[in-house]
C-alpha cells in the first residue's frame, strides 16, 4: 500500500512543521543578519525599522514579537560582535604572559577599529551613547577580565569593578565620538591613555606603556580578522 504524499511530507523532518521557538529563533537570525548588512551600509541612525522588515522579508509583529525595537536589535548585533572579537582576542593572545596586554586588549580592538574604518566609529559612537548597550559591554567585559584576575590572583570587589569599567568605557567613548567626527589620525595616542587609566583604576603598576602599546599595535596591525562582515 502505497502511503499518500501528504502522510509522507507530514512524517517527513524536512516538511514537519517548525515550533514557535524554532520559527522566533529563525526570525531573530534573520533579523540580526540583515541588520548587520544595513548597519554597515546606511550607519545606524539612517537605518529604519522599515528598511529591515524589507529587507528581511517579514512582517511587522515578527520583528517585535523577538525585538522590542531598533536599539534592541542594535543592542544583538554589538554584543553579536562583541563577543566575536573577544572569541578573536582568546586566539591572538595565546602565549601572552603580560598582563596590562591581556586585560585591556577589548580596549584596544575597539580603538583601532573606530580609528580605521568610519563606519565602524559612526557604530561604536551609536553603541555608546546606548545604556541598555553600555551596561551589557561591562557585564562582558567583566567576565573576559575575571579570567585574568583569577589566574594572576587579583582581588577587587565587584561593584568597584564595574563603576571602574563603567567609568574606562566613558573615556573610550570620547575617543569614538572623536573618530566618528572624522579626527582619526591614529588611535596610539589614546591607547596609551586608555592603558594609563585602566592600570590607575585596576591598581596594577604599570610598566613602560610605550612598550605595551607597541607589543598591542604589533599584534593588531598583524593580524586579520573579520567582525560581523567588518574587515579590520
Amino acid at each position: 500500500m502505497t502511503m499518500p504524499l501528504k502522510k509522507l511530507m507530514e512524517i517527513s523532518p524536512k516538511y514537519q512543521k517548525k515550533t514557535n521557538s524554532e520559527r522566533k529563533q529563525e526570525s531573530r537570525k534573520k533579523i540580526i543578519q540583515v541588520s548587520i548588512e544595513l548597519f554597515k551600509e546606511k550607519g545606524y541612525t539612517k537605518t529604519t525599522t522599515r528598511q529591515i522588515l524589507q529587507k528581511a522579508g517579514i512582517l511587522n509583529g515578527s520583528l517585535y514579537n523577538t525585538f522590542e525595537n531598533k536599539e534592541e536589535v542594535f543592542k544583538a548585533v554589538v554584543l553579536q560582535a562583541y563577543d566575536a572579537a573577544l572569541g578573536q582576542s582568546r586566539k591572538l593572545l595565546e602565549g601572552n604572559d603580560d598582563l596590562v596586554v591581556a586585560l585591556a586588549f577589548p580596549l584596544a580592538m575597539e580603538l583601532y577599529a573606530g580609528n580605521k574604518d568610519a563606519k565602524s566609529a559612526e557604530l561604536l559612537y551609536a553603541a555608546h551613547t546606548s545604556w541598555k548597550i553600555t551596561n551589557e559591554l561591562v557585564d562582558r567585559t567583566i567576565l573576559w577580565i575575571s579570567v585574568y584576575f583569577e589566574k594572576y590572583d587579583i582581588k577587587m570587589n565587584s561593584q568597584t569593578v564595574r563603576t571602574n569599567l563603567l567609568a574606562l568605557l566613558g573615556c573610550v567613548g570620547n575617543f569614538v565620538a572623536r573618530y566618528n567626527n572624522g579626527e582619526r589620525n591614529g588611535y596610539k595616542d589614546e591607547l596609551r591613555v586608555g592603558l594609563e587609566m585602566f592600570c590607575t583604576l585596576f591598581r596594577i603598576p604599570a610598566y613602560d606603556l610605550d612598550a605595551v602599546v607597541k607589543r598591542m599595535a604589533d599584534i593588531l596591525e598583524s593580524n586579520e580578522f573579520t567582525i560581523n562582515g567588518f574587515e579590520l
